[in-house]
C-alpha cells in the first residue's frame, strides 16, 4: 500500500509538472505567434517602404551574390528580378571594380570607413547611368555579418544640373574676363575683394595686386572724396549710384577718365557687406568729344576760333571780367583787298593772305586772348586787362607787324587790315553782339577813310 501511495504522489507531481510545461509551451507559442505577427507587420511595412523609396535597393551576401532587389531596380535599370537574383553585383552591373576591390571595400565598410560613392551603372539598354551608392553591413542577432544592403540613387538630374551650372559658370567667367568694362567688388572699407582682367587694363595693376587694394590708392584725394560720398549714399539708400566722370591714376602714373556704377553688395541674409559695380574707361571717348567740340569751334584753314567758338568763349570772358572788375577790349579787323587778290591771283593766294592775316593777329595778342575768324575776311579779338589809352599803341603795333610781313621779298600782294576797337567797362551792361556791332562800325569807318585817302593819292582808282 505504501508503494502505491508513493506512486500516486509521484504521478500527481509529475502531472503538475506536465501542466506547467504545457502552460509554458502555450506561453511560448503565444510569443511565437506574436513574433510572427510582428515580423509579418515589419515585412509588410518594409515592402511598403520599398515601394515609396525612390532608390534602388540591392541586398547581397558578403561575396556580392544578389539575394534581393526592389521593384525600382527593374524600372530604372531594366533588369528583371528573376535574372539578377543569384548573380554577382559586380559582373552584372559591369562596375569599375574587380572582386579584390569589392572585398577591400567590404572590409572598409565593416570598419565604418567607406562613405557614399558615385558609379556609372550599366543599364540593360546599354546606357551608363550615374548613381550615388550608399552601403551598409547586415548582421544577425549575434552581430555576425551576413550580407550587404546597397541603396542607389539616380543622380542623372543632379549631374545635368551640375554640368549646366559648370557651363554657366564658364560662360560667366568668359564674359567676366573678356568684357571691356572692369567689374569690381569691394568690402565696406573699399578694399578690393575681386575684379576682372579689364580692371588690370584700365588701372595698370595686376588682378593679384588689386585684390585687397583700397580705391584711394589709385585716385587723387578729391576724386577719392567723390567716391566715398557715393559709397555712403549707396549704403544709406540701398540704391545704385552712377558717377558720370572722374579720374583714376594708373600704376604707370597715367591719368584716365572713367565713369563708375556703384550698387550695394549683400550676403545671403540681406546684410550689406560691400559694394560692386562697373568701371568704364571713357578717356578715348572724352578725347574724341573734345576733339569734335574743338573742330566745331575752330576755323580749319587758320587754326583760329570760328564764330561759334568765339561766342562761346567770349561769354566766359565776360563773366570773368565782371567778377575780377577787369576791362575788356574787342578788336574787329577786316582784311583789305581780299576780293582783288582772289580775282587777279586766284583763291589759293587769297587763302594765303587770310592765313597771313591770322598769323599777324596771333603774333600781337596773348595766348589767353580770343582770336577768331568770323567771316571770309573778318577777324575779331577779345582781350582783357587793357585800357583805352593803349588803342593807338595797339594799332601801331599791328601796323608794324603788317609792314614787317609786307617787307618779305618776292611778294605778290600786300597785307592791309582795317580795324575797329571798343572797350567794355566792368560796370557797363552790354552784350558781345553789341560790342561787335560797335567795333564793326568803327572798322568800316576806318576802311572808308583809307579808300578816301587812296582816292586822293591815286586818281586812277
Amino acid at each position: 500500500m505504501e508503494d502505491e501511495k508513493i506512486t500516486r504522489e509521484q504521478l500527481i507531481e509529475e502531472l503538475s509538472s506536465l501542466r506547467l510545461r504545457v502552460s509554458e509551451l502555450d506561453r511560448r507559442e503565444t510569443e511565437r505567434q506574436q513574433e510572427r505577427e510582428s515580423l509579418r507587420n515589419k515585412i509588410e511595412l518594409a515592402e511598403k517602404l520599398m515601394v515609396t523609396i525612390p532608390d534602388i535597393i540591392v541586398v547581397t551576401d558578403m561575396n556580392g551574390r544578389i539575394l534581393f532587389v526592389n521593384h525600382l531596380h527593374e524600372e530604372l535599370l531594366g533588369y528583371p528580378k528573376e535574372e539578377v537574383i543569384g548573380e554577382n553585383i559586380i559582373l552584372y552591373l559591369n562596375l569599375s571594380e574587380d572582386m579584390n576591390t569589392f572585398l577591400t571595400n567590404v572590409t572598409l565598410l565593416m570598419r565604418g570607413e567607406l562613405g557614399p560613392r558615385e558609379y556609372g551603372i550599366l543599364a540593360a539598354d546599354g546606357r551608363r547611368l550615374p548613381f550615388e551608392i550608399n552601403s551598409n553591413i547586415l548582421t544577425d542577432k549575434d552581430g555576425s555579418p551576413y550580407g550587404i544592403v546597397f541603396v542607389g540613387r539616380d543622380i542623372t538630374k543632379r549631374k545635368k544640373a551640375q554640368e549646366a551650372l559648370r557651363a554657366s559658370e564658364e560662360r560667366y567667367r568668359l564674359i567676366f574676363d573678356n568684357i571691356e568694362d572692369a567689374y569690381y567688388e569691394v568690402d565696406l572699407e573699399g578694399n578690393t575683394i575681386t575684379c576682372n582682367e579689364s580692371a588690370h587694363k584700365i588701372l595698370g595693376y595686376t588682378v593679384g595686386e588689386l585684390k585687397g587694394m583700397n580705391y584711394r590708392r589709385y585716385m587723387s584725394e578729391e576724386n577719392a572724396r567723390i567716391v566715398t560720398e557715393a559709397y555712403g549714399t549707396v549704403y544709406r539708400t540701398c540704391r545704385p549710384v552712377n558717377i558720370k566722370e572722374f579720374e583714376v591714376v594708373r600704376k604707370d602714373g597715367a591719368v584716365r577718365s572713367v565713369e563708375v556704377s556703384i550698387s550695394l553688395l549683400m550676403d545671403s541674409h540681406g546684410q550689406p557687406v560691400g559694394f560692386q559695380g562697373i568701371i568704364r574707361d571713357i578717356t578715348d571717348r572724352k578725347e574724341m568729344e573734345e576733339r569734335i567740340i574743338s573742330l566745331s569751334m575752330t576755323d580749319q584753314p587758320t587754326g583760329l576760333y570760328n564764330r561759334r567758338g568765339f561766342l562761346a568763349l567770349a561769354e566766359q570772358h565776360f563773366r570773368i571780367a565782371e567778377r575780377l572788375k577787369t576791362r575788356l577790349l574787342l578788336l574787329f579787323a577786316d582784311l583789305d583787298g581780299l576780293k582783288q587778290i582772289n580775282d587777279t591771283m586766284g583763291h589759293k593766294k587769297g587763302d594765303e593772305a587770310i592765313l597771313e592775316a591770322a598769323t599777324i593777329l596771333k603774333e600781337i595778342f596773348r595766348e589767353s586772348d580770343i582770336v577768331a575768324r568770323v567771316g571770309g575776311d573778318e577777324f575779331v579779338v577779345l582781350a582783357y586787362g587793357t585800357s583805352a589809352e593803349n588803342s593807338d599803341v595797339l594799332e601801331k603795333r599791328l601796323q608794324q607787324h603788317i609792314d614787317e610781313h609786307n617787307a618779305f621779298p618776292q611778294r605778290d600782294y600786300e597785307i592791309s587790315m582795317s580795324v575797329g576797337i571798343v572797350y567794355k567797362n566792368p560796370d557797363e551792361t552790354v552784350s558781345i553782339d553789341e560790342l561787335m556791332s560797335q567795333a564793326d562800325a568803327y572798322m568800316y569807318e576806318q576802311k572808308r577813310r583809307k579808300k578816301a585817302m587812296k582816292g586822293k593819292t591815286d586818281p586812277s582808282d
